[in-house]
């Protein structure tokens, strides 16, 4: 039986399986074959035999390589669950604007804002993106601060188990407007590795680890 690798060089009809890549046993099978079946009269060139030695050991060493790279992240993987698993139970605090009412209220909203301001506005959504509650708040401080909610939409009724989204504006004392950065505050409950990378939950909101801005013990 004719090896397909070899077709071409022993001057058989036979076509190779068609591959974008040949693993290095076929590669020196095929260098062998080359060599063996070269004319005698016109014998290839050294530099090139030359040349294609330079491209199998460079082929060899990056494949040694990518199976190097691969055995680094799976222990970097198995050191990364093994430590962010020392999150759970601990308290945190995120950048974030997602809340899960669970409970009846009351609830509250962090924020830092890099500036006072004099008047500011909570304003909450639900799922669908329907304000459910509108807040006028008298003032923000500058850096870290709260803002309390009783849990009740803006007609006094227990809003329902869910979850919302909150945002709050600040207005200064020129009264122009300026962003605030919400945050949220709760406990790790779970670690998600689906995706590969830890994925921590805090009060039941998924937070991206570059999220997380300070850990506390509870």
């Amino acid at each position: 039986m004719i090896d397909p690798l070899l077709a071409s060089v022993n001057g058989q009809s036979v076509a190779p399986e068609r591959s974008d890549m040949i693993g290095k046993d076929a590669f020196l099978r095929l260098f062998t074959a080359q060599l063996a079946n070269q004319d005698p009269s016109s014998p290839q060139d050294g530099s090139q035999f030359i040349a294609q030695l330079a491209t199998f050991a460079s082929v060899e060493k990056l494949s040694t390589i990518d199976s190097r790279l691969g055995e680094v992240v799976g222990g970097l993987a198995a050191v990364n669950a093994s430590t962010t698993s020392n999150l759970l139970g601990r308290g945190a605090i995120a950048r974030g604007n997602t809340l899960c009412v669970t409970v009846p209220g009351p609830y509250t909203f962090d924020y830092h804002s890099e500036q006072p301001a004099t008047d500011a506005t909570l304003t909450i959504t639900d799922a669908s993106g329907r304000v459910v509650r509108t807040v006028a708040v008298d003032a923000l401080v500058e850096g870290d601060g709260s803002i309390a909610w009783d849990g009740r939409d803006d007609r006094g009724r227990l809003v329902p188990a869910g979850t919302y989204n909150f945002a709050i504006s600040g207005v200064d004392a020129t009264g122009n407007p300026f962003d605030v950065e919400e945050r949220i505050r709760g406990v790790i409950t779970s670690v998600d590795y689906t995706s590969g990378a830890p994925v921590p939950t805090i009060g039941g909101v998924p937070v991206a680890m570059p999220d997380i801005l300070r850990l506390d013990l509870v």
